[in-house]
């Protein structure tokens, strides 16, 4: 049995890299958020695109971009350390990120905390939940995301 268990620790990483497939690739991203005039309104947008070297055609070898997501929202910022926001977002995805193109609209709420800690480092935390509807389903998805950041 220890024989048994002892090759099949040795053989399974070999069987999950087995299906693998390598993709190289870049994401880049633009976030602009604030108050507005000076109120406790606050504003944020978001930009993104991933790009790959699995070109389209074989006419153009270059990086492709396969994915897009533009983010936009309006919140309030109760105190320094507490602010919601809720916005709308859109995303174009299509092979390898995703099973065949499709464009998504999510409808998203988010909390934000932050903790400010020594020298002026801060550790925030995210809540955010999303309510998305792709074009090739009638469905609704939920999803509940959370982060946690530090800066320094």
């Amino acid at each position: 049995m220890k024989k048994l268990l002892l090759l099949l620790t040795l053989l399974l990483p070999i069987a999950a890299t087995a299906s693998t497939e390598e993709l190289f690739g870049s994401w880049g991203s633009v976030f602009l958020s604030g108050n507005i005039k000076n109120t406790k309104a606050l504003y944020y947008l978001e930009g993104s695109a991933r790009a790959t070297d699995n070109p389209k055609s074989t006419n153009d070898p270059g990086f492709d971009v396969h994915g897009l997501v533009g983010r936009a929202g309006l919140g309030y910022q109760f105190n320094d350390n507490n602010k919601v926001i809720v916005g709308y977002a859109y995303q174009y995805g299509e092979p390898p990120y995703a099973g065949k193109e499709l464009n998504e609209q999510r409808a998203w709420q988010q909390h934000e905390y932050k903790i400010n800690l020594a020298n002026s480092d801060t550790l925030t935390f995210r809540s955010r939940l999303e309510e998305r509807t792709v074009d090739i389903s009638d469905d609704t998805g939920v999803r509940f995301r959370e982060q946690a950041k530090y800066n320094h």
